[in-house]
């Protein structure tokens, strides 16, 4: 007896919203690291080039990603697809729903299909690990905004879209985090929040941006070091520190996921709160440290700078060459450039062809005080014993060729969205 199955197949809510389908966000890994990847050693012959020049290349236009990399963007991704997945903006309920939040300052939506979106999470890793440059580098390859034509709308005008905010802690205070996230959304819609002054309030700077991430259908709000939010306080006091409670009233208020990026000292921070903690961890928890000395990753990218940026041609490594790198960086991307950009410079000011122990020896020595500092913070200082022979490493694979990337299609939608965004700003909040 043949049994039929009479329930209709699922489909993804996500499937057809256009909120998500223009983001076009990368499935396959391989072509995700062929849009990331920059190398300017590939589009160009570097070799006549002096060190200066190609130090600086390699501090502004190098980037290999990895696997830190493929997941802060499928974190983002998660995140944004989760926000979106009842949010459509071809039904009257969604822009009812944002009137609704608005007018109750963000408390609540009734509408069980339009409900405020509460998801945390929170990225982990030493300082110098590279995270700042990986999340800077996924955020790019989502639109920074994307204009909706009033078609597609079901309220006949034209709609524009942010999906991430990202903001560095560096403020000194809460209130000037939250005018630092109100900038950003300035810069991306066009908006003008001339009335924003210093005097205001935590509570109507909260309000404003929550109206914004309604009106904008912000995707992410991505907070960059946030180590910032540590203060002095010891673990059994800092439950209840004015930034924990902050980062709360954030995660109650706002209707938008917020991923946490920072060092393991912000890992202790949320900890000390379990309703923090849970919040910020319970959509993403990633946590990193620095790269182990078999990390094929890391092997790559050491021969790739030494070859094609230190000596322009293919040169010998040796495994106690790649052994002495490691001790000297302690598996650390910014230490790692350190040594790397002092290496450029003395194989061209000492016309060094081959590479040796010594040679790697005067580079550290050169910016050894620098290096010592940095080593002992990441617990792995230099001692004698750190530099005997390293163990012969596993097999590894070759890495996948990169695809050419994909063409940029908002130059005709840029020149839309501050006019656009201002609109729709007073559409939502003109006053009755």
């Amino acid at each position: 007896m043949t049994i039929i199955n009479s329930k209709p197949v699922w489909v993804p809510p996500t499937s057809k919203n256009r909120l998500v389908s223009e983001l076009s966000i990368i499935d396959d890994r391989s072509v995700f690291e062929s849009r990331a990847e920059i190398r300017r050693d590939k589009e160009y012959d570097i070799s006549g080039v002096g060190a200066i020049e190609r130090t600086d290349i390699l501090d502004d236009s190098f980037y290999m990603p990895s696997t830190l990399s493929w997941q802060i963007y499928t974190a983002i991704a998660k995140m944004l697809k989760l926000n979106y997945r009842n949010k459509d903006i071809s039904a009257l309920s969604y822009y009812a729903a944002i009137n609704q939040g608005i007018l109750s300052k963000g408390r609540h939506l009734d509408d069980s299909s339009h409900q405020k979106t509460e998801m945390g999470g929170a990225i982990i890793g030493p300082s110098g690990l590279g995270k700042t440059k990986a999340v800077n580098s996924a955020i790019s390859l989502f639109p920074s905004s994307i204009i909706h034509e009033a078609e597609h709308t079901e309220f006949g005008k034209a709609f524009l879209q942010i999906p991430c905010i990202k903001v560095n802690i560096n403020a000194r205070s809460s209130k000037g985090l939250l005018r630092d996230i109100l900038r950003e959304i300035s810069q991306k819609s066009g908006v003008k929040y001339n009335d924003v002054t210093e005097r205001t309030s935590e509570t109507t700077l909260i309000e404003m941006v929550a109206n914004a991430c309604l009106i904008f259908a912000i995707g992410v709000i991505v907070l960059d070091e946030a180590q910032a939010f540590v203060t002095g306080n010891t673990k059994s006091s800092s439950a209840d520190s004015p930034n924990a409670k902050f980062l709360q009233r954030l995660f109650n208020s706002w209707s938008v996921p917020i991923l946490l990026i920072g060092t393991p000292e912000t890992d202790v921070f949320l900890s000390c709160n379990a309703h923090t903690y849970r919040r910020y961890k319970k959509n993403v928890d990633i946590f990193f440290d620095n790269y182990s000395e078999e990390s094929e990753y890391w092997r790559e990218l050491v021969k790739t700078i030494i070859q094609n940026y230190a000596f322009c041609k293919a040169v010998a490594i040796s495994e106690d060459h790649f052994h002495q790198i490691y001790v000297y960086t302690a598996g650390n991307l910014s230490v790692l450039q350190i040594f790397c950009k002092e290496l450029i410079q003395q194989v061209e000011d000492n016309n060094v062809t081959i590479m040796s122990n010594q040679l790697l020896t005067n580079v550290y020595e050169a910016k050894k005080t620098t290096i010592n500092e940095l080593t002992r913070l990441h617990l792995k200082p230099i001692t004698k014993e750190s530099l005997k022979q390293a163990r012969s490493p596993n097999k590894r694979q070759k890495k996948a060729v990169p695809e050419n990337k994909a063409p940029d299609n908002q130059s005709e939608a840029e020149k839309r969205w501050k006019n656009l965004g201002q609109d729709v700003h007073d559409l939502f909040t003109r006053k009755v």
